[in-house]
C-alpha cells in the first residue's frame, strides 16, 4: 500500500511529463526552478532570485506557471482526500463521526431504541445546492478530477496510463469559460454532484440499519433524514438573469433530472429482482410498472408502492434483495421524489426592504 508521499509524488510525476511533452523541456525546467526557489524561500532563504524570475516573467510564461501549480495542488488535494479515506479505513472501531459513531454516543447518554427511531423520524437535515463564486472549475474539469480519484488506490500500471492520460487532457482544456455562464449553467453545474449523492445515500441508509442493529440490536427500516435544497435559479438577490422563465426553467430541468435517475435506478431494480414464483415474475412486474410510470410523467405513489414491495419481499424471505437491491430505488424515491430538491426564491433586497 502506497504512502501519501508516494502518492504525490507519482503525480507530480505524471504532470511533469506531460509538460515535458506539451510545452517542451524548456518550461519544465523552468516550474522545477520555481519549485526549489519557492521551498528555500518556505525555509527563510533569501527570495530574490524567486521574485526576479517572476518579475521578469512574459504574460504567456506567468499564465503557465500559474496553470502548472494550480495543476498540481489539485493533484495534491486528491491524494490527501484519499488519504483521509484511507487512514479511516485502517481505523480499529467505529470511524469518529460516522453514523456508528453517534449512535454509539447517544447509547451512553442513556437513549435507548425507541427514543433514537422517533428522533430519526423527526428530524430532517436539509442541505443546500448552491453556485458559489468560489466554485468555478468546469463539469469537464471535476469529471477528470473523478476519474483520476477512482485510480488513486493503485497508482501503477494501465491506472497510472488513465491518470496520465487524465492530466494530459486536462492540460489541454479551458479551466474556466470563456464566456459568463447562465442561470441554467450554474444550475447544471451544482446538480453535476446529484449522481455522486445518488449512489452514496443507499450505503448511508445500510449504514444506518447495521448501526441500530449493532449498537441498539433493532431490526429498523429507518430511512436517512436527509433532504436537499437549491438557490441557484431561485436567488434574485443580486442576479437579475433570475428571471421567472429562469426559475420556471429550473424547476422543468429539477424535475426532469429526478425522472432520469429515478428511470435509472428503477430500471437496474427491475434487472436485478429476477426472483419468480411459478412461471410468473411478481417483484419485477410491479417495478416494471412503477418504471413506466415515472418514465411516462403518470402520478403515482410511488414511495408507498416501493415500500409496500419491500414488505412483499421480506415476507417472501427476501431480505438481502430487499436490503440491496430494492434499497437504491427506495432510497431515491424518499429523498427526491419527483422533483429532486426543494428551490428557495429570494427576492431582490431592494424590493423586500
Amino acid at each position: 500500500m502506497s504512502t501519501l508521499r508516494e502518492d504525490v509524488s507519482t503525480l507530480g510525476r505524471a504532470l511533469g511529463v506531460v509538460l515535458r511533452e506539451q510545452e517542451g523541456e524548456g518550461f519544465f525546467e523552468l516550474v522545477e526552478s520555481v519549485r526549489a526557489l519557492v521551498r528555500e524561500a518556505r525555509a527563510g532563504q533569501d527570495d530574490a532570485r524567486l521574485r526576479d524570475l517572476l518579475v521578469h516573467a512574459d504574460t504567456a510564461t506567468a499564465e503557465g506557471l500559474v496553470r502548472a501549480f494550480s495543476w498540481y495542488f489539485q493533484l495534491v488535494n486528491l491524494a490527501e482526500e484519499y488519504e483521509r479515506v484511507r487512514s479511516l479505513r485502517g481505523r480499529a472501531g467505529p470511524r469518529p463521526q460516522s453514523v456508528e459513531d453517534a449512535l454509539l454516543k447517544l447509547r451512553d447518554l442513556g437513549w435507548d431504541a425507541p427514543r433514537v427511531l422517533d428522533l430519526l423520524a423527526r428530524v430532517e437535515l436539509n442541505l443546500t445546492f448552491t453556485a458559489h463564486p468560489t466554485e468555478m472549475r468546469r463539469r469537464t474539469i471535476r469529471a477528470h478530477l473523478v476519474e483520476i480519484a477512482r485510480d488513486l488506490p493503485d497508482l501503477s500500471g494501465e491506472a497510472l496510463e488513465r491518470v496520465s492520460a487524465h492530466v494530459e487532457a486536462m492540460w489541454g482544456t479551458l479551466e474556466l469559460r470563456r464566456l459568463r455562464p447562465t442561470v441554467l449553467d450554474e444550475v447544471k453545474g451544482g446538480l453535476g454532484y446529484v449522481s455522486a449523492i445518488s449512489r452514496a445515500l443507499p450505503r448511508l441508509e445500510r449504514d444506518l440499519r447495521g448501526a441500530l442493529r449493532g449498537v441498539f440490536g433493532v431490526d429498523a427500516r429507518a430511512g436517512v433524514p436527509v433532504r436537499f435544497s437549491s438557490w441557484m435559479g431561485g436567488d434574485r438577490d443580486g442576479n437579475p438573469f433570475v428571471t421567472p422563465d429562469a426559475t420556471r426553467d429550473t424547476l422543468a430541468l429539477h424535475a426532469e433530472r429526478a425522472r432520469e435517475l429515478l428511470v435509472a435506478t428503477l430500471a437496474q431494480a427491475y434487472a436485478d429482482l429476477s426472483q419468480h414464483d411459478g412461471p410468473e415474475e411478481p417483484w419485477r412486474e410491479e417495478v416494471r410498472a412503477l418504471h413506466d410510470a415515472v418514465r411516462d410523467g403518470e402520478a403515482v405513489d410511488l414511495v408507498g408502492r416501493l415500500d409496500a414491495l419491500d414488505t412483499r419481499l421480506r415476507a417472501g424471505g427476501q431480505t438481502r434483495s430487499a436490503d440491496h437491491l430494492l434499497l437504491p430505488a427506495v432510497t431515491l424515491a424518499r429523498t427526491y421524489g419527483r422533483h429532486l430538491v426543494s428551490l428557495d426564491v429570494r427576492e431582490h433586497s431592494a424590493l423586500t426592504g
